[in-house]
């Protein structure tokens, strides 16, 4: 926000409402002495590049928020006046939130990750279904279900078919009780859990009933208490369904033009409800970093968890390393010098970043935080480009700002703004 529209706000704001008028001040100083510094580097580093890919990829809106530590140093919505407190579906992004919600329970000493979910000993006993269940069903862990390791129910199972019930037609308009009780009835695990990954929105749709079932309270309730509270974080809701149940300050989605209008690609014929504990947040980029500052190992702010738990969700499985516990890892293997060479060893590898992706009619969305670096990025966009159906793009973008800046502005965007 510019400084004279920030100024005008911060003198309507009653006293009790200002978070930090000094720090305020200080930054918006700070702003107009770096507005040369604004120009040259984010123009040229951000701007362009984002006008590059919405271009490319024929993006209506969207909107970019970088952090470096725990200041956030630049928010905008694009093409302007495109505001960036208008909030966004987060689709699979959503997975992050419900992964460090389980990592709460389980540091309070309420759930084990290894604790088995379904049949008599497990964390939903038989709740749902109405048939005996496997022994591969009865052996599958929260572990295995955060890794997407549960040996089904995604996409795709041994065998290379995508059998992810949350998107099958023939579940559409089950509520979470009928859906698990039917894929539990009549979708068998393909593997033994733990022996193959496949990525499973249906697994953290399971995992949001097992919050439930040891949180005690509704989802979006635990999340927002556990999670979003002690982040700072006031404007992140479950999204609704339609265009009439849009939230206040939400974006509009649209189905992409080079897309066919099948309900496939409609992006008012889902039920983010449902979706909630796999794909269902809205929120804006903004609100995505104060949630990344606070589990990104690193020293700035305290963590929401522990640095065990953090480490825990920053390590990927035997089947698929690339993936921990609700979070996607990039890793680099690094030589080690011998004799002031470069041998052919090396040392185990370095995580370098952890993100997530979210892709689903009408919406794309990227997470990114740099744990070399430490620096991070959130990008929205409200649309699902044909060019760009799973984000790959948009991750490219996010890397490509990352990777360019080469000297970070010392002030902090969040001393400056309401919640």
């Amino acid at each position: 926000m510019p400084g004279s529209r920030l100024l005008t706000e911060l003198i309507r704001r009653p006293p009790d409402e200002l978070i930090s008028d000094v720090a305020c001040k200080r930054t918006l100083g700070r702003q107009w002495l770096f507005r040369t510094w604004n120009r040259a580097e984010f123009d040229d580093v951000i701007t362009g590049r984002v006008e590059a890919y919405m271009k490319a990829h024929r993006v209506p809106n969207l909107s970019i928020a970088l952090a470096k530590g725990d200041r956030l140093v630049f928010e905008q919505g694009y093409p302007p006046p495109f505001g960036s407190d208008v909030r966004f579906r987060v689709a699979s992004v959503s997975k992050t939130l419900t992964a460090t919600a389980v990592m709460t329970l389980v540091e309070a000493g309420s759930l084990d990750l290894d604790r088995t979910v379904f049949g008599d000993s497990g964390v939903l006993g038989t709740t749902y279904g109405t048939r005996p269940y496997s022994a591969r069903v009865r052996a599958v862990t929260v572990r295995q279900l955060l890794h997407h390791t549960a040996g089904g129910w995604g996409q795709p199972y041994p065998g290379g078919v995508d059998e992810d019930p949350m998107f099958a037609a023939v579940t559409a308009g089950m509520t979470h009780r009928q859906l698990i009780g039917y894929v539990l009835d009549t979708i068998p695990l393909r593997a033994d859990p733990g022996t193959v990954a496949g990525y499973s929105n249906f697994g953290y749709c399971v995992l949001g009933r097992v919050i439930e079932a040891v949180g005690g309270l509704p989802y979006e309730q635990y999340v927002r208490e556990a999670v979003l509270r002690p982040c700072g974080i006031t404007r992140m809701e479950i999204g609704g369904n339609t265009l009439a149940t849009r939230r206040p300050d939400e974006a509009q989605y649209h189905r992409h033009p080079d897309l066919s209008a099948t309900p496939d690609n409609d992006p008012y014929a889902l039920d983010l409800g449902r979706m909630d504990a796999h794909g269902g947040w809205i929120a804006r980029p903004v609100d995505l970093l104060r949630f990344m500052i606070r589990v990104d190992l690193q020293d700035t702010v305290p963590d929401l968890l522990t640095r065990g738990s953090v480490d825990a969700m920053f390590t990927g499985s035997d089947p698929w390393l690339g993936y921990g516990l609700g979070w996607g890892l990039s890793f680099v293997r690094v030589p080690v010098a011998l004799g002031g060479g470069l041998g052919g060893l090396a040392r185990p590898s370095i995580l370098t970043s952890v993100s997530h992706d979210g892709a689903m009619a009408g919406t794309l969305g990227y997470l990114e935080s740099r744990t070399v670096g430490d620096a991070a990025c959130a990008i929205l966009v409200n649309t699902r480009p044909a060019t760009d159906l799973h984000a790959a793009g948009l991750a490219e973008l996010a890397d490509g700002i990352l990777g360019r800046i080469g000297k970070w502005p010392e002030y902090d965007l969040f001393a400056c703004r309401h919640l």
